[in-house]
């Protein structure tokens, strides 16, 4: 059913070119409606992310159910938005735990990154649609391998952890995600330089890179190898 490249790949053999400069991205945390789904980043981190220099939106209500009232938040140095239209319209980087729906897709930006969690029947022909126009790439938190091939969301929140170190591991995963995405011009270049993101990056500048989530989308796959070495 699917079409996939059986040439082999070297990334080692490949020439990089990295630009270092830092783009000045805006990141948007969208809140969970879910009260059950977990905090993604501490308030600590939020504040780092500021210090860097990175624009970060937040919305208001974010850590309600986590007892974290926007008067912390908001001294934290983020910018707190009543409007989570806005902030989708406006992040280059927009983040939030549950998948992003089909009320959410026609507000994004072109050559938007997300970061959430996704499912085989996340995406539809529709967003499909709107998601290749737009050249959106996607990264799955829930799909995101350390370097030593350990699903890195799942065994945080199936370990032992408190609450707060939970927090604290998955801001870590959050943070260094975003640090790489806003220090490089070119998305091809993050994959190479960090190949543990192949195993979670299902949307690449339009394309579904996931063969089961473009067959429930009924749009054809590209393979993310051939997209980023080939």
């Amino acid at each position: 059913m699917y079409n996939q490249s059986d040439s082999y790949i070297d990334p080692a053999a490949q020439e990089l070119t990295l630009d270092s400069s830092t783009c000045q991205y805006c990141i948007g945390f969208l809140k969970n409606q879910n009260p059950e789904d977990p905090l993604l980043i501490t308030v600590e981190q939020l504040g780092i992310l500021v210090e860097s220099g990175l624009h970060v939106m937040v919305e208001r209500g974010f850590g309600k159910p986590y007892q974290i009232s926007d008067l912390m938040l908001s001294e934290s140095g983020v910018e707190l938005c009543d409007n989570p239209i806005y902030m989708i319209s406006k992040s280059q980087v927009l983040i939030q735990y549950a998948p992003f729906t089909d009320d959410q897709i026609p507000f994004m930006r072109e050559r938007q990154i997300l970061l959430s969690c996704v499912e085989t029947d996340s995406i539809d022909h529709t967003m499909a649609q709107i998601l290749y126009k737009l050249k959106v790439s996607a990264l799955a938190l829930n799909r995101y391998k350390d370097r030593n091939g350990m699903l890195f969301l799942p065994f945080i929140l199936d370990s032992n952890y408190s609450f707060q170190d939970q927090t604290y591991a998955l801001g870590v995963l959050l943070s260094s995600l975003i640090q790489i995405f806003s220090h490089t011009n070119n998305l091809k270049n993050s994959v190479r330089w960090n190949p543990e993101l192949v195993s979670s990056v299902y949307l690449f500048y339009g394309n579904i890179c996931d063969p089961l989530i473009a067959d429930h989308a009924q749009v054809p796959w590209k393979d993310l190898l051939d997209l980023c070495w080939g």
